[in-house]
């Protein structure tokens, strides 16, 4: 863990992808978990947090906030509309980081049925979460409880396949005040 993560993104070789891909699923068999170190460039990074400020905010159900954003949590979260790998050009930067989630998720494919016992075959498009501006925005994006239109139009249905299915939690984290995992 020198720097405070365990592997770096590799170089664009055959090689070095495959010892990342293998080295990336030991580190998930041993530890639960894996922090890998992404490149990205300063001006790259504060275009990707000017994206995050453009996006449409909401709150989950109340009842599903804690499967999707853990125990403690004090966020607003927005879905990016698909997933950047079905898109011709990769044209914004939080398109790029995405891209590169989908990268992850095409290395470990052929590794994760033996080593950790699921095969990925899809992922979910990738929610974007930040903290609200202060307190009275909180309260403004206050978090609904699930209702019975939301049963009747398969919410909680859709809900229950994603706890089933999920996996593995990836976070590109672009903007941290500091954070432990």
């Amino acid at each position: 863990e020198h720097g405070g993560f365990h592997l770096a993104w590799p170089a664009n070789n055959e090689e070095a992808i495959a010892t990342f891909a293998a080295s990336a699923t030991q580190m998930l068999m041993e530890k639960g978990y894996c922090v890998l170190q992404m490149g990205m460039s300063d001006a790259t990074r504060q275009s990707s947090f000017q994206e995050a400020g453009r996006l449409k905010y909401r709150r989950m159900r109340k009842e599903f906030e804690s499967a999707y954003l853990g125990r403690q949590y004090r966020c607003k979260t927005a879905f990016l509309d698909g997933l950047a790998d079905n898109l011709e050009k990769v044209s914004s930067c939080l398109d790029y980081c995405d891209f590169q989630l989908s990268n992850f998720t095409s290395l470990m494919v052929p590794l994760t049925p033996c080593a950790l016992d699921f095969f990925p075959y899809s992922r979910t498009n990738s929610m974007v979460r930040v903290p609200f501006q202060n307190a009275n925005e909180e309260v403004q994006l206050k978090a609904e409880e699930v209702s019975n239109e939301d049963i009747e139009d398969g919410l909680v249905d859709s809900h229950i396949e994603f706890i089933k299915r999920r996996h593995i939690c990836m976070l590109y984290v672009v903007e941290s005040s500091g954070a432990e995992f």
